[in-house]
């Protein structure tokens, strides 16, 4: 757990012991009797008078000490290293506002890091804020030691903390100690926008904290390594509250925990989405995927490169649209497998651009794409062709710099620059991917047959990119057979290894597009292609993957539920909507069947796709797999069915890449291959559910309601999440028995290589020995038990709804199991009736911190899963969201318009005409 100390402030002796208390005078005549006007923190804005005489950060004549008077090319600096150790301690630095303590504190939970505030330190060891300080010893003394603690701080802890900094250490030498310690270590810049700082702060005007924003800028960036942007949400509904950053001792003592209005304007969301951004931030830059997996680190694909995959589009959005109009993003990335931001010259012409630098307005739109997109982001710094030299090619530079400091997933650069300017790049990219282009305005006399093409790849596989990505304009239809053609003899080049990216551009070079195969460049569909000269001639995602279903590239498929009595599902609607979207030609249906022999007929179809397996043969189908998934294996149960056409010559089941590859194409099947999406949707509703103070830790406690198929997956999404302490009781306790001896078992082990997956291990060998992790309770009359901690993560499997049309009598939590003091997540997997008396149990017990999520929560987030294992590609998530709350009906048969209308609001879909 990170070291964190709630509510009470610990000076700098007791956190670290190497400072005495100022008093004792280490330093001579720096020595100065403690102030007894109260804490720290409330000594630092000790009366409105005296804050508004100064900076937010509480200091005088800021701009003149802080060297803010130099010019932006005095503080510029080289390209720099961004490869660090995992557990590299990381600082944070901004000014006061743009929620350093916040995002500290997540970054500490997440990497189980200690945290060190600067501010908190200097009092611990003076007794005085800065400013106090600095009026008691005066203004030499007062920076000599200002400059001895902030440098005694970066050299004690080079790993495993997070460092908060304000723009005061910056004084004088502390610009130097930082751009020093920028070099081994990652120091982020946090900015925020000025009017949710003025919000926060009560103080200075709006137009004056943007002025210090835009002159503290330049500072910042010189002596940081990288930048996020804390993006502030929307408040102006009603029931929302101010969204102001927290400080630590409110995240501590609140856990910003919403008060049972599940809204995306809470609170509680609002911190979730800052969560998720910026530990993905985090993750980029550390390259540590294992100790803070991401939401999305149990999808299939997420554990697939992007160019690694067949068929995948990037879609194109430009910063000055993302800036001036706000664009749908979530809708303009419907059957896309990334986003390009394009950093465009039109920025610098939109209103307010003057108070902003270009890149300010870089780090912004990213920002919003961010917030918008799971999708990987490709950064691209949009040119005219060349980018030789002069003034032109210095301002590409220092974009690609802004660029790379943001931390995308993938950033272009461009390949006319020459060997010394991307060599510099590519030693420069950390984590990142660079994605060397080449573009040919004009049509080279050869075309692709020419020297240019082939000398580009070469050279980019020199010069170190990952990929290459070339065009250039298309004279004939031809021209399209050249450039599979140029990519036929780079794959036959001794070595090739970079993934190439090539089409021609225009509207004659539109196949080319819809035939490469590797990150193929698309247009947004909200964006008409007549208004950005640049996406003249590309295709929206859903006419390039329409186009190889057209051309028999890809093959329509048949995809089923499959069980007991599915008829009420809402699978298939939600799948076919998804299909039309995405441009893919499938069929999804119902098949209800009264024994698993009802598979046979759907199997022996050369166009069967895959089956979604559901009660009650989720373990008997098991039976009739060839092989199946490390997740099914673990949990015992499988509802996920996977068609192999292809076997190794060896006649294994390929890896999961194979299985993904060879997606949308028909033939007879060889084989079945079983898999789990279950636990998926069960990992993502806690994960959404799950305030940040209830974050898990070594003592946090899980409770599993039943033991049957779904209970499995839930106890396995707990162990997925490293939660050590599961409690299952089911009305059966002798099946509660077997599901524990089940996960109990010593092969059901953590495997780290697989991101905190669970695995059967066969080999001996492989064991890792272990705790029990799964106990019973024998009946829902006993109390809690005694020497662990109340559960904080409860997930309720009984089904309402059984196979023959009857529904189960209801189930409540007993009370002694709710008694949690910071509340905690509930997952109601049942969804006929949506509202149940768990349901209605856990509203009434909202006030407390307990958040519900139900069965219309967990049945998009498996079929996310399910979509990508059946098409290779990523699930339209909102959309199918959207889908589910349309067509949901209550027992009764009627659409709930007060009860589901909000929600259909929230992720952004229409009135349903059945309200």
């Amino acid at each position: 757990m990170a070291t964190l100390h709630a509510g009470a402030k610990r000076s700098y002796t007791q956190m670290h012991g190497s400072y005495r208390p100022a008093d004792t005078g280490p330093y001579g005549s720096l020595s100065a009797p403690r102030s007894n006007t109260g804490s720290p923190l409330t000594s630092r804005s000790a009366s409105p008078r005296f804050r508004e005489s100064t900076s937010p950060d509480g200091d005088f004549d800021f701009r003149l000490r802080l060297g803010l008077h130099k010019t932006t090319d005095q503080l510029s600096h080289k390209f720099e290293k961004r490869t660090f150790e995992p557990d590299a301690s990381i600082v944070l630095v901004g000014v006061r506002g743009t929620g350093k303590s916040s995002l500290a504190i997540l970054a500490c939970t997440a990497y189980n890091r200690r945290l060190v505030d600067l501010d908190r330190v200097f009092a611990g060891s003076t007794g005085h804020s800065a400013t106090a300080h600095r009026k008691v010893v005066g203004v030499d003394a007062h920076h000599k030691l200002h400059y001895q603690i902030l440098s005694d701080v970066l050299s004690t802890h080079r790993k495993g903390c997070v460092i908060v900094c304000s723009l005061s250490d910056l004084e004088r030498d502390g610009q130097s100690l930082l751009k020093t310690y920028a070099w081994t270590n990652p120091v982020i810049h946090l900015v925020r926008d000025a009017k949710s700082i003025h919000e926060y702060l009560k103080t200075w005007s709006e137009a004056r904290i943007a002025h210090l924003l835009s002159i503290s800028g330049p500072l910042l960036r010189a002596c940081s390594n990288f930048e996020y942007f804390n993006l502030s949400e929307d408040t102006s509904t009603p029931n929302a509250r101010d969204n102001t950053p927290l400080d630590i001792d409110e995240a501590n003592a609140t856990g910003v925990i919403s008060p049972g209005q599940k809204s995306p304007q809470t609170p509680f969301l609002t911190l979730k989405k800052a969560e998720r951004d910026f530990l993905k931030f985090l993750r980029l830059i550390l390259g540590d995927y294992t100790r803070s997996p991401s939401h999305q680190s149990a999808y299939p694909l997420s554990q697939v490169p992007l160019e690694h995959r067949r068929y995948t589009y990037v879609v194109q959005v430009y910063a000055s649209d993302v800036l001036a109009r706000e664009p749908d993003l979530e809708y303009i990335q419907i059957g896309a497998d990334a986003v390009e931001l394009v950093i465009d010259s039109s920025m610098c012409t939109l209103e307010g651009s003057a108070e902003q630098s270009r890149n300010d307005q870089i780090t912004l739109a990213f920002a919003k794409v961010r917030r918008a997109t799971i999708l990987p982001i490709v950064v691209h710094v949009r040119t005219n062709g060349t980018v030789y030299s002069g003034r032109e090619s210095s301002e590409y530079l220092e974009s690609v710099q802004q660029c790379l400091r943001l931390a995308p997933e993938y950033a272009t650069i461009d390949c006319t620059l020459g060997n010394m300017k991307v060599a510099q790049i590519t030693d420069a990219k950390g984590n990142i991917k660079i994605i060397g282009t080449k573009t040919w305005t004009e049509r080279p006399k050869g075309g692709w047959n020419d020297y240019g093409p082939l000398s580009s790849y070469q050279f980019a596989q020199q010069i170190g990119c990952d990929l290459l990505r070339i065009c250039m304009p298309a004279v004939s239809f031809n021209d399209n057979f050249a450039s599979q053609a140029f990519r036929q003899r780079v794959d036959a080049l001794p070595g090739s290894a970079l993934p190439l990216i090539c089409y021609n551009t225009g509207s004659l070079g539109r196949a080319s597009l819809c035939y490469n195969s590797v990150m193929t460049p698309v247009a947004a569909p909200a964006v008409p292609a007549s208004r950005v000269p640049n996406l003249q001639g590309l295709l929206t995602a859903a006419q390039a993957t329409n186009a190889l279903f057209s051309t028999f590239v890809l093959d329509p498929m048949r995809f089923y539920i499959f069980g007991g009595n599915v008829s009420y599902s809402l699978s298939p609607e939600m799948h076919n909507a998804a299909y039309k979207a995405c441009g893919l030609a499938h069929v999804y249906s119902s098949c209800s069947a009264k024994s698993i022999r009802g598979l046979n007929e759907l199997v022996n179809d050369d166009q069967f796709g895959g089956a979604a397996i559901t009660q009650p043969y989720k373990t008997e189908v098991i039976a009739l797999t060839h092989s199946l998934s490390h997740h099914a294996k673990a949990i015992g149960a499988v509802n996920t069915l996977i068609p192999i056409r292809n076997t190794l010559p060896d006649g294994s089941i390929p890896d999961d890449l194979g299985i993904l590859a060879e997606r949308n194409t028909a033939g007879p099947v060889k084989a079945l291959y079983g898999a789990n999406s279950d636990w998926i949707g069960i990992r993502a509703c806690i994960r959404k559910g799950l305030s940040p103070i209830n974050t898990v830790r070594a003592n946090t406690c899980g409770l599993v309601i039943g033991a049957g198929g779904m209970a499995r997956a839930a106890v396995y999404a707990m162990m997925h999440l490293g939660v050590t302490k599961i409690f299952v009781c089911n009305r059966t306790l002798e099946n509660a028995k077997k599901m524990a001896a089940h996960f109990n078992r010593p092969d059901v082990v953590i495997d780290r290589s697989r991101e905190q997956s669970i695995a059967v291990h066969e080999s001996a060998e492989e064991l890792v020995p272990k705790s029990q992790t799964v106990n019973v309770i024998r009946t829902y009359q006993e109390e809690w038990p005694t020497g662990y901690r109340q559960p904080t993560i409860i997930v309720s499997c009984i089904p309402v709804q059984r196979t023959d049309n009857h529904q189960s009598a209801g189930f409540t939590l007993p009370p002694a199991w709710l008694k949690s003091p910071t509340g905690g997540v509930v997952v109601e997997l049942a969804y006929k009736p949506l509202v149940t008396p768990l349901v209605l149990q856990m509203r009434a017990e909202a006030h407390r911190g307990w958040i519900l999520m139900d069965g219309l929560d967990m049945l998009p987030e498996q079929a996310f899963a399910q979509f990508e294992l059946f098409t290779g590609r990523r699930a339209p998530r909102r959309l199918m969201r959207a889908e589910v709350l349309r067509r949901y009906r209550n027992e009764r048969g009627q659409w709930d318009h007060e009860l589901l209308q909000p929600r259909l609001n929230s992720v952004g879909g229409h009135e349903s005409s059945a309200g």
